[in-house]
């Protein structure tokens, strides 16, 4: 019930629950003010190789957090789901450690829908992804409705195979974005086509990815971010109606640093890197660097 808290004690789970039409370890579907958290000291593991870890289904999620678990997906599947049609509200996820999340479509550690507070924090993210597969994400937000106060941040990403590390990506007509924070994470081994990608709509379909109505993402602060040894660049933008700041990260060993190819405007300061900026569009800002590692 509303303001509980389940901790999880240290050892392998594996059960699987019906949730709602999909399959899943934890069911978030109709629950509010609830905290599922590994029981501190100790390890609690979701074995995530025969269903997803955590599945929100289609439906209503307010002040859930899911916090301090560790969720071992085998070398297959995704660890948390939270995408479909639904009303969610103040979802955390907090400090958990993924790895070996494989799943070859979408988000491996985390795939997210239209929320209103949504914190992803201090997670550990290892081995996910699929060599070659260009829709394999780490931790991805793919829109389909409103979505305000969206906090990626302060996360780890270490060897994502295939896709985006972090990929902001819409996919429904009518879908919004504002109060985009992609903070702090340290992103290594990326090896898809960019480590952090904020992007256009592929909703209405039949529209080039500039075209103005594809612009779901009205503002983006993406800062103190350090991205390394990625096969891609480092940041890209493909958001034709965004607001961007690009400020104070630190991105070197990547085949580009920031590579902007259309928003609405673009603010870049204070960056440190090993390779230059390039924008097809005007870009504005100070104290930019590309003789990493002096500009530390």
């Amino acid at each position: 019930s509303s303001g509980d808290v389940v901790y999880l004690r240290g050892g392998q789970y594996n059960q699987t629950l019906s949730c709602y039409g999909a399959s899943a370890m934890i069911c978030g579907e109709g629950n509010s003010g609830i905290a599922v958290v590994g029981y501190p000291g100790e390890t609690a593991v979701l074995d995530c190789s025969q269903s997803t870890a955590f599945d929100v289904a289609s439906g209503t999620l307010s002040d859930f957090t899911l916090a301090n678990l560790e969720m071992n997906c085998g070398g297959v599947g995704r660890a948390i789901r939270a995408s479909r049609a639904g009303d969610r509200r103040n979802l955390r996820v907090v400090g958990n450690h993924v790895h070996d999340a494989r799943s070859s479509n979408s988000g491996a550690f985390g795939e997210f829908g239209a929320s209103v507070d949504l914190y992803v924090l201090g997670n550990l993210v290892e081995r996910t992804g699929v060599a070659g597969e260009n829709n394999a994400h780490a931790i991805y937000h793919g829109g389909r409705g409103i979505s305000d106060n969206v906090h990626i941040s302060y996360n780890r990403i270490d060897t994502h195979l295939g896709g985006r590390a972090i990929q902001i990506f819409g996919h429904q007509a009518g879908e919004e974005m504002t109060g985009l924070v992609i903070r702090g994470n340290h992103i290594v081994n990326a090896q898809g086509n960019a480590g952090i990608l904020v992007s256009h709509s592929d909703a209405p379909r039949g529209l080039a990815p500039s075209d103005p109505a594809r612009g779901w993402i009205k503002d983006a602060q993406v800062d103190y971010n350090t991205v390394q040894d990625g096969a891609g660049n480092a940041i890209s933008i493909r958001s034709i109606g965004a607001d961007v700041n690009v400020s104070n990260n630190v991105l070197f060993s990547n085949r580009g640093s920031v590579y902007i190819d259309f928003a609405k405007s673009a603010h870049l300061s204070g960056n440190c890197m090993d390779k230059a900026i390039h924008s097809r569009i005007a870009v504005n800002g100070t104290g930019n660097q590309s003789n990493y590692p002096a500009c530390m």
